[in-house]
């Protein structure tokens, strides 16, 4: 990010899953920041059970995003993750939202709990359901 007359400039990658999670952690909160909304004010989370192990092979010091589908098993959110090169538009479409791996972590495994952050317009989970 720079400024330019008073006015922020944002550059964000051209990997669809990379341009959707710097929108979300740098674009979107400076939106908020100039709307008088508080920096946080971003998106619902729910929490989701994972539905399968996930490993972290690459880039392990640094926090990583992993889009995932949601779906209803009984009384719980069931988080299966969609797995993919960061240039795969599929995988946005597929999603419901994202989890974050922290920093250091090398694998979430299957039945762990996970904060999932719902992405407007991708969650299936606010949509009108047939007869509603």
């Amino acid at each position: 990010m720079a400024l330019a007359n008073y006015k922020p400039i944002v550059i964000l990658p051209g990997h669809i899953q990379s341009m959707l999670v710097g929108f979300y952690f740098v674009l979107l909160p400076i939106i908020n920041h100039m709307q008088g909304l508080p920096l946080s004010h971003t998106s619902t989370t729910i929490r989701a059970i994972v539905s399968q192990d996930i490993p972290v092979k690459e880039f392990k010091p640094f926090k990583r995003v992993r889009f995932v589908k949601l779906t209803e098993k009984g009384e719980e959110c069931i988080a299966e993750p969609l797995l993919g090169d960061s240039s795969l538009l599929s995988i946005v479409t597929r999603a419901d939202g994202f989890i974050i791996i922290e920093e250091g972590k090398e694998l979430v495994k299957k039945g762990e709990l996970v904060k999932v952050h719902l992405i407007k317009g991708l969650s299936r989970l606010f949509a009108p359901r047939p007869g509603e």
